[in-house]
């Protein structure tokens, strides 16, 4: 760990040129396949004996690899719900997070192009001094308009005359 921790921190300093880099990178691959040959059987029995004390699972290092299912996901949205199902998505916080922005965004900036482009219409240089919640009511009808099609005059007009006690009847 001292090894590859140095070589961050190396790395790190903008005063780096790429040549340089490259030297400690160079550097630090032969340390660690020294360690490898040299000092692996050490290190791994240190390890082995702190997970036992501890009571720390060791997993069998021996055993053959399987290939995970996530290999084969296609796309994020199966990605996040693979994350969910697995209940993955808690040790993996950052990538479900980030998932999930990357496919609201696109929604979410077609919404707020649709709503400013929306409003320029309804608000003109005309009605110009149109209160905010007028402007609500008007922008909620022209996003809604094939429900708000779908409502009779006669409906709102006894709405209306339910809604509130009048002096004079309608």
């Amino acid at each position: 760990m001292e090894i590859t921790d140095l070589l961050c921190h190396d790395l790190q300093r903008k005063s780096q040129d790429i040549c340089n880099a490259l030297s400690l990178v160079t550097s630090t691959k032969v340390l660690l396949q020294k360690m490898k040959n040299e000092r692996w059987d050490d290190l791994l029995s240190c390890v082995t004996t702190f997970c036992q004390k501890l009571k720390i699972e060791i997993p069998d290092l021996s055993s053959s690899y399987s290939s995970r299912d996530y290999k084969q996901l296609k796309s994020i949205s199966e990605l996040c719900q693979w994350l969910i199902k697995t209940r993955r998505a808690a040790n993996f916080h950052l990538i479900y997070r980030l998932a999930t922005l990357i496919l609201t965004l696109l929604v979410s900036t077609a919404t707020t192009e649709r709503s400013f482009s929306a409003m320029s219409l309804v608000k003109t240089r005309l009605r110009n001094k149109m209160e905010d919640e007028f402007l609500n009511d008007s922008l909620v009808l022209y996003f809604e308009r094939e429900l708000a099609e779908k409502i009779s005059l006669e409906t709102i007009v006894e709405d209306f005359k339910l809604a509130k006690d009048r002096r004079i009847p309608l």
